[in-house]
């Protein structure tokens, strides 16, 4: 009973937070009071929720991961920020045109390209090269739609992926073995979201050369291209591989002459570049308190109790946790090691994994407080909702994927 209890106490906040998002509250405040509401539902003081926030070595706010979850999408705003700003996303999008010449493959190249790098504001960073390219063709709506799903296409193959990694630690495998065993899952989500890309269009006429298109669009990338470069090396974080990438931005472009450095400073230090930052905060507090009080663990072990055959389990289990917290790494550290603990599992991981992946997934596109969703959604001015209604389908192809990788891989032991 109590079990329950806590289901519906994190459904009614998750409602609520939810409903504050599209009435257009600040997004970081709507997320951090919801994550304190829930604290107190589960039956937490205020005080242990101060502590667990700003007191102590591992309080949320001061904790380490927190703080370079929220500099990584300040530095990667700005980074956008530059870029449009100096006119260099405009001429990418160009680039990126004359290059592949199909609208279609356009619009999906761009957001999947950015989603191959796991980074805070991603969304964001895609969000403008999508815009230019769909122009006024297309609604908000799928503009949106775009640039949320084909940013995520990589989520459970992409080998620099904190969930991908601790998965491969969980089932110990190498993460290339992982990887090419969940690629079809992948592959799944490019081909369900060929709907949202519209009615084919003709193909761009040939102004100018593929060669010189193609070089356009690798200095265009060349920003990302650090950044990624920097991220690769051992000891590297994400903030200081972000910083990297904008110091490049932003010294080509003042001595390219495409910004000014009064300008440079006022893109830099924007309110759009606060208001994200103050977001990944949000976001932060809600999943640490989601965790911390209980709440997950009581979602859990409701599911546990339930008796539901391991088939279902793996289903339901993974893709309601990643329903509630938006993000791919909460489900898999939490879920995983329930589902691998199961007898016989642990000898032969990859099926159970597979299923679990890609329900898990669903459940994260389908988030109303997935981060990325929240800034698709507000960037091209579209309702929070809209997308995920059009997402189930697409969705369902995807988790039947995974059950179709459990079958092989029950079949063939890898």
């Amino acid at each position: 009973m109590s079990d329950a209890l806590t289901f519906l106490k994190v459904a009614l906040v998750f409602a609520s937070v939810v409903w504050t998002i599209r009435k257009k509250f600040p997004i970081g405040l709507a997320l951090s009071a919801g994550g304190v509401v829930l604290a107190l539902l589960m039956g937490k003081s205020l005080p242990w929720i101060g502590h667990e926030l700003a007191g102590g070595l591992d309080a949320v706010l001061f904790e380490a991961r927190t703080i370079q979850f929220v500099a990584a999408m300040g530095l990667i705003v700005g980074l956008t920020m530059v870029m449009q700003a100096s006119g260099e996303m405009g001429r990418l999008t160009a680039s990126f045109k004359a290059w592949l010449r199909r609208p279609r493959v356009v619009l999906a190249a761009l957001p999947a390209v950015i989603g191959l790098l796991p980074m805070p504001g991603g969304a964001l960073f895609s969000a403008p090269m999508v815009e230019q390219s769909a122009g006024t063709s297309m609604a908000a709506e799928d503009k949106a739609l775009v640039n949320y799903w084909y940013r995520h296409v990589w989520e459970c193959v992409c080998p620099i992926y904190s969930s991908v990694i601790l998965c491969a630690q969980h089932i110990h495998r190498e993460v290339k073995i992982l990887t090419l065993a969940l690629l079809p899952i992948a592959i799944a989500a490019i081909v369900a979201g060929l709907g949202f890309l519209g009615k084919r269009q003709p193909r761009e006429a040939e102004n100018g050369s593929r060669g010189r298109a193609a070089v356009g669009t690798l200095t265009g990338l060349m920003p990302l291209i650090v950044l990624f470069a920097f991220y690769a090396i051992p000891g590297v974080s994400l903030p200081l591989a972000a910083a990297a990438g904008l110091l490049f931005a932003a010294s080509w472009h003042l001595l390219a002459g495409h910004l000014g450095a009064s300008k440079l400073v006022k893109t830099l230090f924007a309110p759009a570049v606060l208001d994200m930052m103050l977001m990944g905060y949000g976001a932060m507090v809600f999943g640490a308190l989601i965790e911390r009080s209980g709440a997950i663990y009581g979602i859990s072990s409701l599911f546990l109790t339930l008796g539901l055959p391991l088939v279902l389990l793996a289903v339901v289990l993974p893709a309601v946790v990643a329903f509630f917290s938006g993000m791919t790494i909460v489900y898999v550290s939490t879920t995983f090691p329930l589902l691998l603990g199961y007898p016989g599992v642990s000898e032969n991981p990859l099926p159970v994994v597979a299923l679990a992946f890609a329900a898990g997934f669903c459940g994260m596109l389908l988030s109303p407080l997935h981060s990325c969703l929240v800034v698709s959604t507000r960037y091209f001015h579209a309702d929070l909702l809209g997308p995920i209604k059009r997402m189930i389908v697409p969705c369902a192809a995807i988790l039947a994927t995974g059950g179709a990788l459990m079958w092989l891989f029950n079949s063939f032991k890898f």
